[in-house]
C-alpha cells in the first residue's frame, strides 16, 4: 500500500470516528431538548407556611410581601401558601411545626424560642 493510500484511509477512519462521535452527542443532546418540556410542564411547588401573626397584623402584611416577591421571582414554579396564626398550629408552635413536616415554613422571630 502506497504512502497516499494510507493517508487516504486514516483521513476516512478519522473522519468516521469524528462522525460517529458527532452523532451521540447530537443523540444526547436532543435526549435532553426532549426531556425539558416535561420538567417545564410540571406543576408547581406549593409550600405551605404559616406565620405567627393573625391576619390583621403588621408582620402578617410584611410575610405577605414576601410571598408575594418569592411567588413572582420564582416564575410560577414555587408557590407559597400564606397562613396566619392558628390555622394549622398555634401562634407558637410553628418552629415544631416545621421540623416535624407538618407545615413547610414559618414567619416568625426568633425570640419565642430563646432557651
Amino acid at each position: 500500500m502506497s504512502e497516499t493510500s494510507k493517508t487516504v484511509v486514516a483521513a476516512t477512519a478519522a473522519r468516521r470516528s469524528f462522525l460517529r462521535q458527532a452523532a451521540i452527542a447530537g443523540g444526547v443532546a436532543a435526549t435532553g431538548g426532549i426531556a425539558a418540556p416535561a420538567v417545564l410542564a410540571q406543576s408547581p411547588v406549593v409550600l405551605k407556611m404559616q406565620t405567627s401573626w393573625p391576619a390583621s397584623d403588621i408582620w402578617m402584611d410584611f410575610a405577605r410581601e414576601y410571598v408575594t416577591r418569592v411567588n413572582a421571582m420564582s416564575g410560577g414554579r414555587l408557590t407559597i401558601d400564606l397562613l396566619p396564626a392558628g390555622a394549622v398550629v398555634g401562634a407558637f408552635q410553628v418552629m415544631d411545626a416545621v421540623n416535624d413536616g407538618i407545615i413547610d415554613a414559618a414567619h416568625t422571630v426568633p425570640v419565642y424560642w430563646y432557651g
